[in-house]
């Protein structure tokens, strides 16, 4: 018999002895017929064994026609999960039509929070849906200052969104107008500022206009919110506006609620001093000189309002209206007068205006830094320092660790204002804060573009740091053969001793580099030369365990049995090292194997106990018990036979 024949009884019997979601939706689709016998019992048995995931994917992918199915089938599958992702997505209709059809199986029993975390109240806030808000709240069921995770209540939500109408609402209901987030705020500098508030409350993005914000704030206003709350860090609404850029309710909070303009933070500033910090644009500063707000309030840091920072959008035009209005060229705490942060701001028509009206341009803070110093240190400022120093700033400052503003440069390795710097006047020779000459720090990171152009301009290849190492040494020891063949061109010795008695020969072998080692020794480095240990560049090689620098250095002359000051030969090192590739090759180049060091130990003694590999290659060699020093119950310990 065809399935299409089948009584709607037995269709309806055999969809109800399908347990699988999937496998009921597949029988549903195969006719009109099994679809409406076995539509019921697929949303019946979602909601017992899959938690009604298919009432949350109508929901979320805004499918109606599944939504009113699923409300059909004849079971009490209505969860409240369910109703809060109806209130953040809006739809009237739907959270209706579901809240009804749980009424019918007793309803909830609260409303606040949903079986998965979820917040109803705050979210139909979200989706900007008054009639949810409202009928939320006519429940009775909800608590209207519950709060998610970041402490954010309804009213917050509504605040942010500038969504008067609900945030009006919310307050009939007796919303807290003083609710403190994570953060410490309260809606009304979040109303004052929504753009700026970090961890947005907001589940959607609701579009509002100015005039909605205003709104917003004014009742949160009318029912208790003072203009003057100060959050944690002391700021109030008006700093809030301020450093976002709110003209509107600067303007609101000013003239219509009496709010103070030179109001302090925590920090002692003033909206001034925000706008300045974090905006920077020459509305906002305009509009809050014409409040009254004045430009010489110092914060507790001795700064004013022409202390910018790297956020100021219109730097130049703010300091030319602010210095037009009286503002002063203040010295802060540091020592540092308003140029010294024109580098962070990267701006050069400012150090044009600060400038005309009187800035020192080689002002020292506490640290000695002028403004030349600050902008080196920052990577993109290469306009402000070429503007700096073609007014006349001087290269050759240097701060209180000894840096001149090439040093600083440095650190940031900006070629091309090493360059610039050099070419006007500019010492290659000058040191970093550490007192290392600048072309062993170029050295060090292996630009070698920075030590070209340091040696271009009469870098000394020699001098030394404190530790006594010099350029050959550096380039040593990071292994770069094309800047070691850079500095021999241009003279360097490659001989010297550093404060250990190293010479860069020794630094390369202890660095395991082939090339600069083979470079050195047709340059004419000592291969016997020692340091201070009387350790020559083969004990070395034996203590790293590099065959082919061992190789290398005997070929060149390394004395074989050279002794260290502990009396050590080569062969004693690598012994008691195990390195038995190096051993062999000693061994093999007549290494005398009977020396004993300082204590008395010969290289077979040192490797006795730890180094079976090289143990037995010295035996193999030739080394006896004799020769060990062992004597009786050691001896036959280790039954050593001669071979």
């Amino acid at each position: 018999m065809l399935l299409l024949d089948l009584p709607n009884e037995l269709l309806e019997a055999i969809s109800v002895s399908i347990l699988d979601d999937a496998d009921i939706s597949a029988f549903s689709r195969t006719c009109w017929r099994a679809f409406r016998s076995s539509s019921a019992h697929l949303y019946r048995n979602n909601y017992l064994h899959n938690d009604g995931s298919a009432m949350t994917w109508a929901l979320k992918n805004k499918r109606p026609e599944t939504v009113r199915r699923a409300i059909d089938a004849g079971i009490d599958l209505v969860k409240l999960h369910h109703i809060t992702t109806a209130a953040e997505i809006g739809d009237s209709e739907v959270f209706h039509s579901l809240l009804a059809c749980k009424d019918n199986y007793g309803g909830f029993d609260q409303l606040s929070r949903d079986e998965k975390g979820g917040f109803p109240i705050l979210s139909a806030v979200g989706s900007g849906c008054f009639d949810i808000v409202k009928t939320l709240l006519e429940t009775g069921k909800v608590n209207i200052n519950i709060r998610d995770r970041h402490q954010h209540t309804a009213l917050h939500v509504a605040a942010h969104d500038g969504s008067h109408e609900i945030a009006t609402l919310l307050l009939e209901y007796d919303a807290d107008v003083y609710a403190k987030d994570s953060f410490g705020r309260i809606p009304l500098s979040i109303a004052a500022s929504p753009h700026t508030y970090q961890n947005c409350p907001r589940n959607h993005t609701v579009q509002r206009d100015r005039e909605s914000f205003l709104e917003t704030i004014k009742q949160l206003i009318a029912y208790g919110s003072r203009v003057e709350y100060r959050e944690p860090d002391g700021e109030t609404a008006l700093h809030s506006a301020a450093s976002a850029g709110f003209c509107d309710v600067v303007e609101l909070l000013a003239t219509r609620y009496g709010a103070d303009v030179n109001t302090r933070d925590g920090a002692g500033r003033t909206p001034l001093h925000t706008t300045s910090l974090y905006l920077g644009k020459l509305e906002m500063t305009q509009l809050l000189v014409s409040l009254g707000a004045n430009p010489n309030a110092l914060s507790k840091e001795g700064q004013n309002s022409l202390s910018m920072d790297r956020n100021a959008e219109e730097p130049a035009l703010v300091a030319a209206y602010l210095l037009e209005h009286g503002a002063r060229m203040v010295i802060d705490i540091k020592g540092a007068t308003p140029l010294h942060m024109v580098g962070f701001m990267g701006s050069v028509e400012l150090v044009d205006v600060l400038l005309k009206h009187g800035a020192d341009i080689n002002a020292q803070d506490i640290k000695k830094m002028t403004p030349l110093h600050c902008a080196a240190q920052i990577p993109e400022a290469g306009d402000v320092i070429r503007r700096l120093v073609e007014r006349g700033a001087n290269v050759g400052i240097k701060n209180m660790q000894g840096e001149t503003a090439l040093a600083c440069a440095l650190d940031n390795y900006s070629f091309e204002v090493v360059e610039f710097l050099l070419k006007q006047g500019a010492s290659p020779n000058c040191v970093n804060r550490f007192g290392v000459p600048v072309i062993q720090e170029a050295i060090e990171r292996q630009a070698v573009d920075l030590v070209q152009v340091l040696l271009d301009h009469g870098a000394k290849t020699n001098m030394a740091s404190p530790d006594g190492q010099t350029a050959t040494h550096y380039a040593a020891l990071v292994g770069n053969i094309e800047i070691m063949k850079l500095l021999f061109r241009f003279c360097a010795e490659f001989n010297v001793q550093d404060s250990r008695g190293c010479t860069p020969l020794m630094v390369a072998v202890a660095v395991n580099s082939y090339p600069v080692v083979e470079l050195l020794l047709k340059m004419g480095a000592f291969v016997n030369a020692s340091d201070k240990s009387r350790a020559t560049p083969l004990h070395v090689a034996a203590d790293k365990g590099s065959v082919p620098i061992t190789k290398l250095l005997i070929a060149r002359g390394a004395a074989l049995n050279a002794r260290d000051a502990c009396k050590r030969t080569p062969l004693n090192i690598a012994s008691y090292r195990g390195h038995a590739g190096v051993v062999d090759y000693l061994l093999e180049k007549g290494a005398d194997f009977s020396i004993a060091d300082r204590d008395g130990n010969t290289p077979f003694m040192l490797a006795t106990h730890k180094q079976p590999v090289v143990f037995e290659l010295l035996l193999r060699k030739g080394a006896n018990v004799k020769v060990t020093g062992l004597r009786g119950r050691m001896q036959r310990y280790l039954k050593i036979s001669t071979y």
